[in-house]
Parts: C-alpha cells; sequence; structure tokens
C-alpha cells in the first residue's frame, strides 16, 4: 500500500519509469509514467500511472495530493508548513519513491 505503520506515504514503482514535473508560483504538479521493459518509444503508454500535486507551497495549509489510476484510488496529506518551497517539496517527492 501507499501507508506504513507510521502514516508515511511510500509509492511503489516498476523499475523503469518517466517522471514529469510542472512547478508553478505555489504548487509543484507531478505524473509518473510506467515504461514496459522492453518498450519501443511508440509503445509507452501515454496515460500516468500516478498523478499529484503539493499545493499550496510556503503557505501554512500545504497539502499532497496524489492518485493512483490502477484503481487503488487517492489520498490526500496535510503538510502544514513543513513544506515551505519548492525545493522542499521536490525533497519530500524524492523521499517517497
Amino acid at each position: 500500500g501507499y501507508w506504513d505503520r507510521k502514516r508515511q506515504i511510500q509509492f511503489k514503482i516498476p523499475l523503469m519509469n518517466i517522471l514529469t514535473i510542472n512547478c508553478g508560483s505555489s504548487s509543484l504538479k507531478f505524473a509518473l509514467y510506467s515504461v514496459p521493459e522492453r518498450a519501443g518509444p511508440v509503445e509507452i503508454a501515454a496515460t500516468p500511472s500516478l498523478t499529484g500535486k503539493y499545493a499550496e507551497i510556503g503557505g501554512s495549509e500545504a497539502v499532497l495530493t496524489f492518485s493512483r489510476l490502477d484503481g487503488a484510488g487517492s489520498e490526500s496529506v496535510k503538510l502544514g508548513s513543513s513544506v515551505n518551497s519548492h525545493q522542499t517539496a521536490w525533497g519530500d517527492l524524492v523521499r517517497r519513491f
């Protein structure tokens, strides 16, 4: 699952992936595209397997929302003021992978 016993998100991902990032003034959006091990350029799926967004970066109500498109649903995590910059949001995202 997404959560360990301490309620921290941990994404489980396949070996080959493409991660896209889009930064706004107070948000960081991301999408993860899974790539089959023997895929050619035409075989890469155009639908992401995971999407998410850090919203209200730098504010006291920062939140991470994400959705898995494999039927596992979506989650929302209130991060408060712990995500005070895009650099912090990026570090948090990388840590979760």
